[in-house]
C-alpha cells in the first residue's frame, strides 16, 4: 500500500534511524525496501504470494499463518530462516488459531532451519472491540510461550492505530495510519 500512499521509499528513509525493522504488505514492497540497503529487518505481514521465487525471500521475515507452511518450509529451507507467526485472535480467519499455537511452537523447535523471530496479531479495529482486554491478555500469554522457545522473539501488534496508551507491554507496534499524525483511536 506504499506506506498508506505516503511513499514507501520516502517513509523508510525518514524513519531508518528510528526503527529496528520495517513491516510490509507484499513482496513488491519488501524488494523496494531491500533495494534501499537500509540494513534493517523486513517483516512480510501478508501471506507469501504464489508466484514468489524462493530466492526473493532471502533475509525477509516470513509470515506463518498455518501449520502446513511450517511443514513446507521445513522441507524447502536448509539455511536458517527467520519466521513470524501470525495469530488470529480477532476472528479474521487469517492466521494460526490460538489452539494451534503450541503445535506450531513444537514444530518450529524441532526444525533447525526455522528461527522464530516474531509473533504478531493483526486487529485493525482492536480499540473498537468489546473484547480488547481479552485479546491483549491472550496475545500476552502467547508471547510468553513464544519467548520460552526464543527469548529474543519480537511480539508486535500490527494494528494500524489501535493502541490506547504507551504501555502496551509488547516489543513493537506498526505505525500504520499514525504516519498521518492522526490520533490513534479516533
Amino acid at each position: 500500500h506504499d506506506a498508506y500512499s505516503c511513499g514507501i521509499k520516502e517513509c523508510a528513509l525518514a524513519l531508518k534511524d528510528e526503527v529496528f525493522a520495517f513491516a510490509v504488505e507484499n513482496m513488491s514492497e519488501a524488494k523496494t525496501l531491500r533495494s534501499l540497503c537500509l540494513n534493517k529487518k523486513i517483516f512480510l505481514l501478508a501471506p507469501i504470494e504464489k508466484h514468489t521465487l524462493f530466492c526473493e525471500l532471502s533475509d525477509i521475515v516470513l509470515p506463518i499463518d498455518c501449520i502446513d507452511i511450517i511443514d513446507a518450509l521445513n522441507d524447502i529451507y536448509i539455511k536458517q530462516t527467520d519466521i513470524s507467526l501470525r495469530v488470529d485472535l480477532c476472528g479474521s480467519g487469517i492466521g494460526l488459531r490460538e489452539s494451534d499455537f503450541e503445535t506450531a511452537l513444537q514444530k518450529i523447535a524441532s526444525t533447525p532451519s526455522l528461527n522464530l523471530f516474531s509473533v504478531f496479531v493483526h486487529c485493525p479495529s482492536l480499540y473498537q472491540s468489546q473484547d480488547e482486554e481479552k485479546i491483549r491478555a491472550a496475545f500476552s500469554r502467547l508471547c510468553r510461550r513464544a519467548k520460552k522457545l526464543n527469548r529474543r522473539c519480537v511480539c508486535h501488534l500490527a494494528t494500524s492505530a489501535s493502541w490506547r496508551n504507551d504501555a502496551l507491554g509488547f516489543d513493537a507496534l506498526r505505525l500504520g495510519t499514525n504516519l498521518f499524525g492522526l490520533p490513534s483511536f479516533d
